[in-house]
């Protein structure tokens, strides 16, 4: 399924971040080159932002998406890929969002997960174990090459900011770029016996009190992920969790903190004004870039059951909900 998707000469970003004017809406400098009767990669001023796509987080997928249209300088830059498992029916939800956002270009793929199911330990919440939670882990692998950088983004978020800014951002010579909350350290997202063996633990050891970063947003450089090969390094925490004992509860999560820990650009705050899905709290909406409904409470659900039921801020990502029947996949 495909919907004005990417070029292969579009490899676009480097991982210093692409010098060009964003705040201009021109047309495509170049023609995308064709395979097939298909675009590959888009052009060089793309930006490249990836997000899972599934039944029950479909209406907030579609809100985040239509979040980002609206508030990017120059939508039409915008090249989304999807990311759908075999047994949801890619082309199903495809429809579905070529119906609620007509403008949008997207490049659907199918992830293949029956190797990364032999690695998943159940987690504390069962949506946590879903496998397209991993999908972010095998971005390299499942993205044509030709696609430097990307923005991954999960579905329960709104972008209130200029997504270009975001994918723009300088990493560094690090491996991606994520807002950090110092106020939490690695060390406890993970159970005390592991950092008690330090057999177990010792090569990660001096990470303990690393910065908490929350990976829902975050900006990637995949050529440095595959040279680095981070994929392999995570999945090796997986398996000690799998095969082991359980070293931490929060499933995708903590072996991406163990991983990429020293190897994250901090960018700022803003960028990830997270937890949204707990109890409400002031937020303060207008400085904020991305708010992000992480934790049980989603803003539909919550919206939906009754509106006193809502959070003051639940009120903004109505603003982004897109209003159609969806239909029961």
């Amino acid at each position: 399924e495909l919907a004005r998707a990417p070029s292969q000469e579009a490899s676009s970003s480097n991982p210093a971040g692409p010098q060009m004017d964003r705040t201009i809406c021109k047309p495509p400098s170049t023609a995308p080159q064709q395979d097939d009767g298909q675009e590959r990669c888009g052009h060089p001023e793309d930006v490249h932002v990836a997000m899972t796509l599934e039944p029950n987080y479909l209406r907030g997928a579609i809100a985040a998406m239509n979040s980002i249209l609206k508030n990017a300088h120059c939508s039409r830059t915008v090249l989304m890929h999807l990311i759908t498992s075999a047994q949801d029916g890619g082309g199903a939800l495809a429809t579905v969002v070529r119906a609620a956002l007509p403008t949008l270009r997207f490049q659907l793929y199918v992830f293949r997960d029956a190797h990364v199911r032999t690695l998943i330990s159940r987690a504390m919440r069962e949506d946590l174990s879903n496998s397209l939670n991993y999908a972010r882990f095998y971005l390299h692998s499942t993205l044509p090459t030709c696609v430097r950088r990307v923005v991954y983004l999960d579905t329960d978020l709104v972008v209130t900011g200029h997504i270009e800014d975001l994918y723009d951002m300088p990493l560094h010579d690090n491996i991606i770029g994520s807002p950090e909350f110092c106020k939490f350290k690695i060390q406890r997202y993970f159970s005390s016996s592991f950092w008690g063996n330090k057999t177990m633990s010792g090569s990660v050891w001096h990470k303990r009190e690393s910065c908490y970063f929350n990976p829902g947003v975050m900006l990637v450089d995949l050529q440095a992920w595959r040279q680095a090969s981070i994929t392999s390094q995570i999945e090796k925490w997986m398996l000690v969790q799998h095969n082991q004992e359980h070293i931490y509860q929060l499933g995708s999560l903590p072996p991406m903190l163990l991983v990429l820990s020293g190897r994250n650009e901090a960018i700022p705050e803003s960028w990830n004004k997270h937890d949204l899905g707990g109890p409400c709290r002031e937020i303060k909406v207008e400085a904020a870039n991305v708010l992000h409904w992480s934790g049980n409470g989603k803003p539909w659900r919550r919206l939906t059951k009754n509106q006193d039921y809502a959070c003051p801020v639940d009120h903004v990502w109505e603003q982004y909900d897109v209003k159609m029947t969806l239909p029961s996949l």
